[in-house]
């Protein structure tokens, strides 16, 4: 028989679980905005005195104080430090900012909120779980803030808010912000999630415009971005060749993985879904049906389409030199025109099995050659 009192203390139980999880995530976030652990040291102002290995050069009529913290080995954090005070820390020189919260670790900075008073001004931190290097580069009233401790330790994640200029993380690394609220996480040494920016790495770009509800995740390695997902209206740059969400579903883009809605291996890139291919910045291919799957090998020039579920109206359109091709009605339709587009594609394997030679100013199935708007039969 159903127990009243054991119903009642259950869901006294979770309420108060609830209550609990629910103080205990609202503390954490707070803590990784405002500071870090509780254990470490706390200064309000900048004093060699009190810091074990800092060292201070005192200010002049030109110069403000300058304060050497690159030596120090214990971890502290300063309330305040005003904008012209100068400090040097193992990763680089930071001056001309207003600095609060500012979290020192083995000589660097890792964590607190800045202002930037110049134009193009650097602030350089680290990360706490590996050897990456952060360079902020920030335009006058520009403001970045950094977080990796929290209440309960090192988070494990690099968090960067930043509204101007660039950040980029060991050199190569690059984000450019864009839109309301840009922001930049770094974990796992080989992924990184952002928003309301550009990210570019080795001669590739992707973007997550203000349009975009959620960050984008990366995963990367030595060759550059190796797993992303490229979210409605949002682009993946690689050199010449761009390729566009023009649907409005995300698609996972991935190097050497067939499994991917787009992936790239090598020099072939096979795009499922409504995606556009750009080269040199003009339009190549323009998919209308989420079910084709369009292949392109950038070397040879060999292209084709497939689609999943064939179906009546326009599924896709590609150009190349003097000529739009476009699959339509389950044909093949070819327009020649005076201006033209890249001369990427050379050779076409249509939806229906037609395979076409293009040159710039003609096209050529078996006997038949095109130079004038018809359908090759």
């Amino acid at each position: 028989m159903f127990n009243k009192n054991y119903f009642k203390m259950g869901l006294l139980l979770l309420v108060l679980f609830s209550l609990f999880s629910y103080s205990l995530t609202t503390a954490l976030t707070t803590t990784i905005k405002e500071g870090g652990s509780p254990a470490t040291p706390n200064y309000a102002t900048l004093d060699e005195t009190t810091i074990p290995g800092a060292t201070s050069t005192a200010a002049t009529s030109s110069t403000g104080a300058s304060y050497d913290l690159s030596q120090t080995q214990s971890d502290f954090q300063i309330t305040s430090i005003p904008q012209d005070t100068n400090v040097v820390t193992a990763s680089g020189s930071i001056t001309s900012f207003s600095m609060t919260n500012a979290l020192f670790s083995l000589g660097s900075l890792i964590q607190g909120s800045f202002i930037s008073f110049t134009n193009n001004n650097n602030i350089y931190f680290k990360s706490l779980f590996d050897a990456s290097t952060f360079t902020a580069a920030v335009e006058k009233n520009g403001t970045v803030s950094v977080a990796q401790r929290n209440s309960m330790g090192d988070t494990g994640k690099v968090y960067v808010n930043i509204d101007t200029g660039n950040l980029t993380q060991n050199g190569n690394i690059t984000f450019i912000p864009e839109g309301n609220n840009p922001t930049y996480v770094y974990y796992n040494t080989t992924e990184i999630q952002f928003k309301d920016g550009n990210l570019s790495l080795l001669g590739e770009t992707i973007t997550n415009n203000d349009q975009s509800k959620d960050a984008t995740t990366v995963s990367f390695n030595e060759n550059g971005f190796s797993r992303l997902e490229l979210f409605p209206e949002n682009s993946y740059t690689n050199g010449n060749m761009n390729i566009y969400n023009a649907g409005k579903t995300s698609l996972i883009l991935c190097k050497q993985d067939p499994l991917c809605a787009i992936n790239i291996d090598h020099g072939e890139i096979q795009g499922e879904g409504e995606v556009n291919f750009s080269y040199q910045n003009q339009v190549i291919y323009s998919s209308e049906d989420a079910h084709n799957i369009f292949t392109l090998n950038i070397e040879t020039g060999e292209a084709g389409l497939k689609s999943v579920q064939e179906g009546e109206g326009l599924l896709a359109t590609f150009y190349s030199g003097h000529f739009i091709f476009q699959e339509k009605d389950k044909k093949l339709f070819v327009t020649a025109r005076r201006s033209s587009s890249p001369f990427v594609i050379t050779s076409y394997h249509s939806v229906e099995g037609k395979d076409i030679s293009i040159a710039k100013d003609q096209v050529l199935y078996a006997n038949f050659s095109a130079g004038l708007a018809q359908e090759p039969a």
